[in-house]
C-alpha cells in the first residue's frame, strides 16, 4: 500500500474515531492537588389541580369554593472540592469548603375571599466550614472530620460524591451507546454532598433528634424499595467549549412511588403528641401516595480535567395523595381529604477553578 493511501485511510472520519476512541470515554480522574468551584442549583414548583374533602360525610371542600394552593422550593449549594489524593475512580482524600448554603421555600394558599403567603429562609450551619472526606480501607468507607473544630452532629448525613459519578459509563463507550443506572444509585445525584443541614432560619431545631429517627436511614431505605421507573444514559460524543473537551451525556428518567403512609403519618402523630405531653386518638385508615417524574437532562464531563464540567435536568412533576382519617375525642370524627398536584423541577450544575 502506498504512503498516500495509508495517510488516506488513516484521516477519514470513522478511522480517526476508531483512533482516538480509547482514553475518550468519560471517567472520573482529577489531577491530585486540583480546585473546583460547584454550583448547584435545584428550583420544585407545584400546584393544586384539585382537591377534595369530607368531613362525616359532608362536602366541606364544596362549601369553601375555590382554593389555590402552591409550592415553590429553592435550594442553592456551593462549594469548593481540592482532591488532594485521588484513586481509581474515587478521591481517596477530598477536602470540601461549604462556600453557600441558602433557600428559600413560598407557599400560597388562597381560598375563598383570603389569601396567606408565607416566605421561609433556609440555612445551614455547614456554611463556611470546611470537611475532609478521606478514604479508610479497612472500614470501606470514608472518616469525615472538620478541618478545624465543629459541631460533629453535622457530619453524619453527609456524603463525599458531589461529581454525579453515578451517571457514567462502567466500560468504555462510542457515539449512541446507552447504559442504565439503577435507581438506588442515584441517591448522590438528587442529593450530592448528602445531608447538608438545611433548616428554617427561625424555627427551633431541638427536635432534630426526633425527625432524623422517623425519616433516618430506614426510612430511606423504605423509599428506595418503593421506587420504580428507569434512567437511561447514551453517549452523544464531544462537543469543545470554552477550550475545553466534553464529553456529552443524554439522561432520561422516568420515576413512580406509590406508598402507603399511613404507618409513617401514625409516627408522626405519636411523636409530636408526646413531644407537646399530649395524646391524640386517631387512627388513619388510608395514606395513599402516588408521585410520577419524568425528565431529561445532560451531563458535559470534562475529558481533559478528569471530573464534571455541567449538569442540567428538567422535568415535570405529578403527586396525589388520598387519606382517610377516623379521630376519637368527644365523639367521632372521621375525614377523607384527596390532593392532587403538578409542577416543574428544575436541577444545574456549573463548575469552574
Amino acid at each position: 500500500m502506498t504512503l498516500k493511501r495509508t495517510l488516506a485511510l488513516l484521516t477519514t472520519p470513522p478511522l480517526l474515531m476508531a483512533l482516538t476512541a480509547p482514553g475518550e470515554s468519560p471517567t472520573f480522574q482529577p489531577v491530585e492537588g486540583e480546585e473546583v468551584s460547584k454550583r448547584f442549583t435545584f428550583l420544585t414548583s407545584l400546584g393544586l389541580d384539585d382537591y377534595s374533602l369530607f368531613v362525616n360525610g359532608q362536602d366541606l371542600g364544596g362549601v369553601m369554593g375555590a382554593v389555590d394552593f402552591g409550592l415553590e422550593f429553592q435550594q442553592n449549594v456551593g462549594v469548593t472540592d481540592v482532591y488532594e489524593k485521588v484513586g481509581a475512580g474515587m478521591p481517596i482524600k477530598l477536602v470540601r469548603t461549604f462556600d453557600s448554603l441558602g433557600g428559600e421555600v413560598v407557599v400560597s394558599v388562597a381560598a375563598g375571599p383570603g389569601n396567606d403567603d408565607q416566605d421561609v429562609s433556609l440555612e445551614s450551619a455547614l456554611e463556611g466550614e470546611t470537611v475532609i472526606f478521606e478514604w479508610n480501607e479497612e472500614t470501606g468507607e470514608y472518616d469525615i472530620s472538620f478541618e478545624d473544630d465543629g459541631d460533629e452532629s453535622l457530619l453524619a448525613g453527609l456524603t463525599e460524591d458531589m461529581d454525579l459519578r453515578a451517571l457514567l459509563p462502567s466500560t468504555e463507550v462510542s457515539i449512541g451507546d446507552s447504559w442504565r443506572v439503577e435507581l438506588s444509585d442515584l441517591e448522590n445525584v438528587a442529593a450530592p454532598g448528602g445531608e447538608l443541614g438545611f433548616g428554617a432560619d427561625d424555627v427551633d431545631t431541638s427536635d432534630a433528634e426526633m425527625w432524623e429517627e422517623l425519616f433516618g436511614e430506614e426510612f430511606k431505605d423504605k423509599f428506595n424499595d418503593l421506587l420504580d421507573g428507569r434512567c437511561e444514559c447514551t453517549y452523544q460524543g464531544i462537543i469543545e467549549q470554552d477550550g475545553a473537551r466534553l464529553a456529552e451525556i443524554a439522561i432520561e428518567v422516568e420515576i413512580s412511588v406509590s406508598a402507603d403512609l399511613s404507618e409513617l403519618i401514625m409516627q408522626v402523630i405519636d411523636a409530636a403528641a408526646a413531644e407537646f405531653g399530649g395524646e391524640l386518638d386517631a387512627d388513619i385508615e388510608a395514606a395513599d401516595l402516588n408521585l410520577d417524574f419524568e425528565g431529561t437532562g445532560t451531563l458535559l464531563w470534562d475529558l481533559g480535567a478528569g471530573h464534571a464540567y455541567g449538569f442540567d435536568l428538567n422535568g415535570g412533576m405529578d403527586f396525589a395523595l388520598d387519606l382517610s382519617v377516623v379521630v376519637e375525642e368527644e365523639e367521632t370524627i372521621s375525614a377523607e381529604v384527596s390532593v392532587e398536584m403538578s409542577g416543574q423541577y428544575e436541577y444545574t450544575l456549573e463548575t469552574g477553578n
